[in-house]
């Protein structure tokens, strides 16, 4: 295994490959590449930032903000163990599934991807993407808390969008031509509101309230 207990600073396109890793006190990239490679987890915290792209190939763990100019890709699942803001100039993308009980803010001005579900395991205590780019949902997504998508969305199949007590916003559209999309569920109480284009194969509710 590969502990960082004091900061690291990159001189240099940086591949680190072993069994896990955890980083304490966080990443100065220089305006380097990073491509993290191991077996096991990875805990990224204390700040990753001045990276230029930033690739994770095995399970994440993220409890901080991430800072890119260029992409950034969590290639596996991804578990949050804290608070976590992803600052991207270009795309964020996660392979795999996305879980914990912390708010996730992603802020990119190109295309936010969730291969698979959020939330499922552990919902996520809130969900917000910003107004630039857009983001592609791959599976369902939980949160406990609210939901806020500020870019257009895309669906690739049938999925929900549950929230509880928090509300959902997707003020800036959806697009899953043929697709179904239910929002809410027997337990939503979160308002939700929806704008822009809409182009659905169907559109179902839970018993929420809507605006």
């Amino acid at each position: 295994d590969q502990n960082y207990a004091a900061g690291v600073t990159l001189t240099g396109p940086t591949t680190l490959t072993g069994n896990a890793a955890t980083f304490s006190q966080g990443v100065a990239g220089n305006g380097q590449d990073l491509t993290l490679n191991f077996a096991a987890t990875t805990q990224i915290g204390g700040g990753f930032a001045g990276l230029a792209n930033l690739t994770s190939l095995g399970d994440v763990g993220l409890g901080g903000a991430v800072s890119t100019t260029g992409f950034q890709n969590y290639a596996a699942n991804a578990t949050l163990t804290g608070t976590t803001t992803l600052e991207a100039g270009t795309d964020v993308s996660f392979g795999g599934l996305v879980d914990g009980g912390s708010a996730l803010t992603i802020n990119s001005t190109g295309t936010t991807t969730f291969s698979g579900a959020v939330g499922s395991t552990a919902a996520l205590s809130s969900l917000t993407t910003d107004a630039g780019g857009s983001t592609v949902l791959g599976g369902n997504v939980t949160t406990t808390g609210n939901q806020s998508f500020g870019d257009q969305v895309n669906l690739t199949g049938n999925f929900t969008l549950v929230s509880a007590a928090g509300t959902i916003d997707a003020s800036s559209g959806i697009n899953g031509t043929g697709q179904t999309l239910t929002i809410g569920d027997a337990g939503q109480t979160g308002g939700v509101t929806l704008g822009g284009n809409i182009a659905l194969g169907s559109l179902q509710t839970g018993t929420g309230s809507f605006d």
